[in-house]
C-alpha cells in the first residue's frame, strides 16, 4: 500500500454506501494511523537505496583515491632557484630553524600554562594561611614587651600621639617678622 492508496480510500469510504458509520469510524482511524507510517517507510526505502548506491560506488571510488595517491610526488622538494648562493640558503635554512625553535617554546608555554595556573591555585591558599600567621605573629610581638622593665612597642606608639602638643602659641621666626 502508498500514501496514495491510504488517501484514495480515506476519500472513498465518505462515498461508500455499504459501510456502517462505526466501521466507517474505524477504518478512517487505521488509515489516518497507517499515513504516518507508510511515509516513514518511504523515508528508510530512499536511505536504504542511498546507502546501496554507495556500497555498489565505493570500490571505484576507492580505486580513485589509490590512484590519485600513487600520483602524489613520494618526496617534496622545494623550488630553489640556480642562482641562489649557498651561503644565502643556508643563512634563510638558520632563520628558519630559530623561527621553528621559537614557535615550540612559545607552544611549550602554552601548553605549561593550564599546569602552573592549576598548581597556583592549589598554593595560593597555604600561602594565604601562611601570610595571616606570620601577621598573627607581628601582632602578638608589637603587643608584647621587649623587655620586663619597657612597655610594648605599640603602647609606646600610642602614648607619644597622645601627647598634647606645646600649649605655648607658636612664635614668629625673628627673620621672618612683618615690620
Amino acid at each position: 500500500m502508498t500514501i496514495e492508496d491510504a488517501q484514495n480510500r480515506l476519500k472513498q469510504l465518505d462515498a461508500s454506501p455499504e459501510l456502517t458509520e462505526d466501521n466507517r469510524h474505524a477504518a478512517r482511524e487505521l488509515l489516518q494511523k497507517a499515513l504516518p507510517e507508510l511515509e516513514s517507510a518511504n523515508a528508510w526505502r530512499a536511505k536504504a537505496d542511498h546507502f546501496e548506491q554507495m556500497a555498489a560506488s565505493a570500490p571505484a571510488e576507492l580505486e580513485q583515491t589509490r590512484a590519485d595517491l600513487a600520483s602524489l610526488p613520494t618526496r617534496v622538494t622545494p623550488a630553489i632557484p640556480d642562482d641562489v648562493a649557498l651561503p644565502k640558503l643556508e643563512l634563510v635554512i638558520s632563520k628558519k630553524e630559530t623561527d621553528l625553535k621559537e614557535t615550540k617554546k612559545l607552544l611549550a608555554e602554552l601548553e605549561a600554562e593550564p599546569k602552573r595556573r592549576a598548581s597556583r591555585r592549589t598554593k595560593l591558599p597555604k600561602l594565604l594561611a601562611a601570610a595571616g600567621a606570620k601577621i598573627a605573629d607581628l601582632d602578638k610581638q608589637i603587643q608584647a614587651p621587649s623587655s620586663v622593665d619597657e612597655p610594648p612597642p605599640l603602647a609606646v606608639f600610642e602614648q607619644s600621639s597622645e601627647r598634647q602638643l606645646d600649649p605655648r602659641p607658636l612664635q614668629p621666626d625673628r627673620g621672618c617678622a612683618p615690620e
